[in-house]
């Protein structure tokens, strides 16, 4: 891994929750970079604090049908919600979690008044903030940003 493929993501609370308990194997987005990245995760408001970190695989990139039909296998029930999401586009990704680990949270306010940190929209290059980066790969115990899954992650 460089430096460019570590990211800040935000999550709604229920979809961490399903992935922190090792539930959910796939995020699902219309768009992403088509390369592993490692995620620190940042939980929406009501929670706004980051609670983790991720190792994502490259994603698999299909029609709306196939993207359901690989969600419906790994969670049954969940597919037909899936297809529905990317159908106006016929296009979706399924990211592969290759690795998660729970961090001691970071408060949304201490890291803005500290790191002049703004949650984003989707995701973003965690390199343009290298005060924040370095303190999140600290938080995680990283101190190899090439090799992050040897430092306690669980598949």
């Amino acid at each position: 891994f460089l430096p460019e493929d570590y990211l800040v993501m935000s999550l709604q609370e229920e979809p961490w929750g399903r992935i922190a308990s090792g539930i959910k194997r796939y995020e699902y987005r219309h768009r992403f970079r088509l390369r592993p990245s490692v995620v620190f995760i940042y939980v929406t408001v009501p929670t706004a604090r980051i609670e983790g970190v991720l190792v994502l695989g490259s994603p698999i990139v299909g029609t709306a049908r196939e993207i359901g039909d690989l969600a419906e296998r790994h969670i049954p029930g969940n597919g037909e919600a899936v297809f529905e999401y990317f159908a106006p586009k016929d296009r979706g990704m399924a990211i592969p979690i290759a690795g998660v680990k729970l961090l001691d949270p970071v408060p949304l306010r201490w890291a803005r008044e500290t790191y002049d940190f703004l949650p984003p929209q989707s995701y973003m290059a965690l390199y343009k903030k290298p005060e924040l980066f370095a303190f999140l790969l600290s938080r995680a115990g990283i101190d190899d940003i090439g090799d992050p899954l040897r430092f306690g992650f669980t598949d």
